[in-house]
C-alpha cells in the first residue's frame, strides 16, 4: 500500500536525521568537556590563580601613624579621626552622574567633577581616586543613605595630624603632607590615598617608626570591578 510505504519512508528519514542531530550534539558536549577538562585540571595550576585574582580585590590600608611625646609624657602629635570619600574608576558617564548625585552632599563643581573624571582615565580600576577628605560624621553618614544612587562612591575612615601646640612647637615636631612623587620600587604605602608623610622636623626625622606598615582588604568583584 502506497501511503504505508511513505510512513515507512518518512519515519526512516526522522529517524537519521534525529540520530544525525544526536551526533552533533554528542560531539559538541565531548569538545566541551574536553575543554573543561583541559582547563580544570591539566592547566588548572595556570588558569586557577588568574581566576581567583579577577574576582578578588585586594586594596591597601594606610595605618594610623604613631603619636609623639615629650621627654614628661605631654602629647605633642597625634591622629583625629574624620572620614574621606572617593570613587571607582568607570564608564565617565556613570562617574559624572554619582559626583553630581555626591554634590547635593558635600560642594563639588562643574571642573572638580571634570577633573575627577580626567584622572580616572587610564587609571587601575580596583584604586579609588580620593574626591574629599576631612569629611564630618554627618556627611558621611548622608553618603551611606544615598548608597543605591552613588555607585561607585565609597567612603572611609580618615585620619588627620593634629598637633597640641600647633606653631609653637612646630619647629620641633614639624608636620606631614601628601607624597609629590614616587618611585615604581617606593614602599606600595606611599600609593595609598590619604598617605601623608612627614616633611620637617620629627616627623621627617622619625618617618621609618612613626609610618608603620600598610594593611589590606580583599573584596569580591564582578567582572566590572564592582564589589559585591
Amino acid at each position: 500500500m502506497p501511503g504505508r510505504d511513505e510512513d515507512e519512508t518518512s519515519k526512516r528519514g526522522f529517524a537519521r536525521r534525529a540520530l544525525l542531530i544526536g551526533a552533533v550534539q554528542a560531539g559538541a558536549f565531548a569538545l566541551l568537556g574536553g575543554r573543561l577538562y583541559q582547563l580544570q585540571l591539566m592547566q588548572g595550576r595556570r588558569f586557577g590563580p588568574l581566576a581567583e585574582e579577577n574576582r578578588i580585590s585586594q586594596r591597601g590600608l594606610v595605618p594610623r601613624r604613631g603619636r609623639i611625646f615629650d621627654r614628661a609624657g605631654r602629647l605633642l602629635a597625634t591622629n583625629k579621626e574624620s572620614f574621606r570619600v572617593s570613587i571607582l574608576p568607570g564608564d565617565r558617564s556613570r562617574m559624572r552622574r554619582s559626583l553630581r548625585t555626591l554634590a547635593r552632599i558635600i560642594p563639588l563643581s562643574d571642573e572638580e567633577i571634570e577633573r575627577i573624571v580626567a584622572k580616572a582615565k587610564g587609571a587601575p580600576r580596583n584604586r579609588p581616586i580620593p574626591v574629599r577628605q576631612g569629611l564630618a560624621f554627618e556627611e558621611a553618614a548622608k553618603i551611606g543613605l544615598l548608597a543605591t544612587e552613588l555607585p561607585g562612591v565609597e567612603t572611609e575612615l580618615d585620619l588627620q595630624r593634629t598637633y597640641a601646640y600647633g606653631q609653637a612647637a612646630g619647629h620641633v615636631v614639624g608636620h606631614v603632607g601628601s607624597i609629590e612623587r614616587y618611585a615604581l620600587d617606593d614602599d606600595p604605602f606611599l600609593k595609598l590615598p590619604g598617605a601623608r608623610i612627614g616633611k620637617t622636623g620629627v616627623e621627617l626625622g622619625m618617618e621609618a617608626d612613626l609610618r608603620g606598615e600598610a594593611g589590606s582588604r580583599k573584596f569580591e568583584v564582578d567582572a566590572r570591578g564592582r564589589i559585591v
